[in-house]
């Protein structure tokens, strides 16, 4: 459930924390904010997390929906919705996305 009220409860905020490093063409991610709870918000968890952290992801049989994901010692479950595989390939291509915008061409 969200702690805001309906008006407000389908916006969202993303704060990232950088800390320059002593190459100047590198930063470092401190955090990553998200507001409010709910699919969106998870996903951006994926989307956010590391590169070098583990990922695994929990699916059905046939391997068409997935329900959750742990990324290093963190379970990031989907429920009560699931992700199909064309979800998990458009956060891997925002990932990159955000990897080549923040490291520079090759993202990283």
């Amino acid at each position: 459930t969200s702690d805001f009220d309906e008006a407000n409860q389908f916006r969202f905020g993303v704060a990232l924390s950088f800390l320059g490093t002593e190459n100047e063409m590198a930063v470092r991610a401190l955090g990553v904010t998200v507001l409010p709870a709910g699919l969106f918000s998870k996903v951006l968890q994926l989307v956010f997390t590391p590169p070098d952290q583990p990922m695994r992801v929990c699916c059905n049989e046939d391997k068409t929906a997935f329900h959750a994901a742990t990324v290093g010692p963190s379970m990031i479950s989907f429920a009560p919705a699931t992700l199909s595989r064309s979800d998990l390939a458009a956060v891997n291509k925002v990932r990159k996305m955000v990897s080549v915008a923040v490291a520079g061409e090759g993202g990283g």
